[in-house]
């Protein structure tokens, strides 16, 4: 039986997926400062590639919707072939409400603003949402 204490993994391993090398180093910053590891790619192409050699040490995946290979679903569904369960946040410069309703079914896990400052505050939730669900399924958690 859990207690009220929230369980969650000491860390996660985030794939990082945008065409843009800025926005890529800003999430991984980001992430590393908060103790997540992160894999990156530039695209849909290597995210698949890289997704396929090391699925099994992914908790999550930051996925961004518009790039010049795949869209952002195009990648939802090759990751999904790979790893059925595996948690994927959409991030994308257009706003978060619009992308939201647009893609509310799709099997994405959350949806943040990549420019909007409070996003990266609900990253972090969506992020302790995503490796909590992972490590239940893989059985590593901390309580």
């Amino acid at each position: 039986m859990t207690t009220e204490k929230e369980i969650l993994p000491s860390k996660a391993t985030v794939l990082v997926v945008d065409d843009e090398v800025q926005v890529r180093q800003v999430f991984a910053e980001m992430l590393i400062s908060t103790g997540h590891e992160i894999v990156e790619a530039e695209g849909g192409k290597q995210a698949l590639d890289v997704f396929g050699r090391s699925h099994e040490s992914i908790d999550c995946v930051l996925l961004d919707f518009s790039m010049p290979d795949m869209d952002g679903l195009e990648v939802l569904s090759g990751l999904r072939k790979i790893d059925p369960g595996i948690k994927v946040i959409l991030t994308s410069g257009f706003a978060e409400k619009k992308l939201s309703d647009e893609f509310k079914g799709a099997g994405f896990s959350g949806v943040i603003q990549k420019i909007c400052p409070a996003g990266y505050a609900h990253l972090k939730k969506l992020l302790r949402f995503c490796a909590r669900e992972m490590s239940v399924k893989k059985g590593n958690l901390l309580v």
